[in-house]
């Protein structure tokens, strides 16, 4: 699993800013609802959607940093 985060730059236009990878992931839960549907003043709220995911490895991309980091839990930690 790939997801990858936009934002709006300086420039006005959407970037991705953070990749978050997920290795062997299963998704375990999905959880719909609709907020507020019925109150014709909250119109403009649309559905939201919860995916629970889990997973063995993490890996955290700060694109316009050139930075990230990592979690495996098959892998022991090393001092």
């Amino acid at each position: 699993v790939e997801l990858k985060w936009y934002r709006t730059s300086i420039e006005g236009k959407q970037e991705n800013f953070f990749t978050t990878k997920l290795e062997n992931a299963s998704i375990v839960d999905i959880h719909c609802e609709m907020p507020h549907c019925q109150d014709p003043a909250k119109s403009d709220f649309t559905q939201n959607v919860t995916v629970s995911l889990s997973y063995r490895k993490i890996t955290w991309d700060h694109v316009n940093a050139g930075t990230s980091g990592s979690d495996d839990w098959r892998k022991p930690i090393e001092a």
